[in-house]
């Protein structure tokens, strides 16, 4: 079985999602592109990872959540640590639009793990977001 030379065979299964047993697989058996693995990249990585930048809507941080997720992955591919939650739920608090009331930034501290506090930022712009009804 061919072996993915982007870290050693337990560091690339360690770093795997959680039941997620495709993504493992893929990073065991097929050799992704190369990556850069250097310091730099890493510095660059982390620095997109802790200051996403403010958004100005939840839909626009929807969005973010996406680019920023891929750069946690690129970040541990290229040999850096998986960030603790802690870390993740204080950058996603740096995204949260403009403006929110003390109430409702209070709701967003709240939350207790990242994935929590993503599903919040999900459900808020459900609210937000006009519906869109199709009575026929």
């Amino acid at each position: 079985m061919p072996l993915s030379s982007a870290g050693t065979v337990e560091t690339d299964y360690e770093n795997g999602e959680t039941l997620n047993g495709l993504e493992a697989w893929r990073r065991l058996v097929v050799r992704p592109r190369v990556e850069s693995r250097s310091v730099a990249r890493r510095y660059a990585l982390r620095d997109k990872i802790n200051l996403p930048g403010q958004c100005k809507s939840f839909g626009e941080m929807m969005d973010r959540l996406v680019d920023w997720r891929k750069d946690i992955t690129d970040y541990v591919r290229a040999d850096g640590p998986s960030p603790p939650d802690e870390d993740l739920r204080h950058a996603m608090i740096k995204m949260l639009p403009g403006g929110l009331s003390l109430e409702m930034l209070g709701k967003a501290h709240a939350n207790e793990t990242s994935e929590d506090l993503e599903d919040w930022v999900r459900l808020q712009d459900e609210l937000q977001s006009p519906r869109l009804d199709f009575d026929v």
